[in-house]
């Protein structure tokens, strides 16, 4: 009897290792509070296609990163339909939201000035250039729009 439970602990221990590797492996950990990874991600220059890389957050308004595109001057990360983070070369022409927006503020974030939009104290968009690069942060129409608090994070987790 011994025998077995020395298995079954042994067993037990095993899994536990291979879940932590596992989470470590993928250096994605979720925040149960806000639902946002408190990790980023880098794009894998193997995928894409651009002269630069893209860091971001792991999820945007709840959701996770599930497609990336590139050109030579540009990378979008999409967030399933319910929004992307696009970096472009300053000057390059950004893809705008579907939504018209009531509330327009500046924020200066890192000694970065930030526009957001928005409406009713929610945030739907955040664009704003740093060396050389134009950034834009979009949440799709259909999904809640942010708190100011949590664009800013996701704009400090954007570079």
């Amino acid at each position: 009897m011994n025998k077995k439970i020395i298995l079954a602990v042994g067993g037990i221990v095993l899994l536990i290792v291979a879940i932590i590797v596992a989470a470590v492996v993928k250096n994605t950990f979720i925040s149960p509070e806000n639902g946002k990874s408190s990790d980023t991600k880098q794009t894998d220059s193997a995928v894409n296609n651009a002269e630069f890389d893209l860091v971001y957050s792991e999820r945007l308004a709840g959701y996770p990163a599930t497609d990336y595109s590139s050109t030579s001057s540009t990378v979008k990360v999409k967030f399933s339909d319910k929004g992307y983070i696009l970096k472009t070369y300053s000057g390059s022409d950004k893809t705008k939201s579907d939504k018209e927006f009531t509330e327009t503020t500046e924020k200066e974030i890192d000694r970065m000035k930030v526009t957001f939009k928005g409406e009713n104290g929610k945030v739907w968009l955040a664009e704003w250039n740093y060396n050389n690069f134009a950034y834009t942060i979009c949440i799709s129409s259909d999904v809640e729009g942010v708190s100011a608090e949590d664009m800013m994070d996701y704009v400090k987790e954007t570079r």
